[in-house]
């Protein structure tokens, strides 16, 4: 039968000072109730059971590129997807500078959000390529990707590269 808890437990809830949701719990039930975060096990049915998404696209970025630049990779009606991984790749070549964050662009929204913090290189003496990555989120309808370029000095184009892996959800 429950009822209340008349003490602070003494047990392991007591001894780690953990709390339920911010307090000790008022009543003791005839079952024992665990919480578990099945997210990843959703994750890994959706990956053997769902369309996998692996995609890529390019987009030419040059100096006086501020501000979010979209690729042309868009979430379909009636789908959401869910990115498990997203990296972008800049290639640059001698004396170019760039400073760009992954993106995605909600569908009316008008406005990209960031999905990993920016990252930055300027390159001296010879080419190379710079990536960046995120992942772990959903992408709704409509919902284009991009890179959100901060600030950028090239000496013709940096060549940038969106690769996707994620699973579409039909809703």
């Amino acid at each position: 039968m429950s009822g209340p808890i008349q003490t602070i437990p003494q047990g392991l809830l007591g001894l780690l000072q953990l709390k339920q949701l911010g307090k000790n719990p008022f009543d003791l039930t005839d079952s024992v109730q665990s919480i578990l975060d099945i997210f990843p096990l959703y994750v890994q049915r959706l990956s053997n059971s769902t369309t996998l998404i692996v995609g890529s696209d390019s987009l030419a970025l040059a100096t006086g590129n501020i501000g979010n630049r979209t690729f042309v990779t868009a979430v379909p009606q009636g789908q959401a997807w869910y990115i498990e991984r997203m990296s972008i790749d800049a290639t640059m070549a001698a004396a170019d500078f760039i400073r760009l964050a992954p993106s995605i662009l909600y569908e009316g929204a008008g406005a990209g959000f960031c999905v990993a913090p920016d990252t930055s290189d300027a390159i001296t003496a010879r080419g190379r390529r710079l990536r960046t990555a995120a992942g772990g989120f959903w992408a709704p309808p409509g919902a284009t990707f991009g890179v959100y370029v901060f600030d950028i000095l090239a000496g013709t184009t940096i060549a940038t590269q969106l690769f996707l892996r994620g699973f579409a959800v039909p809703i």
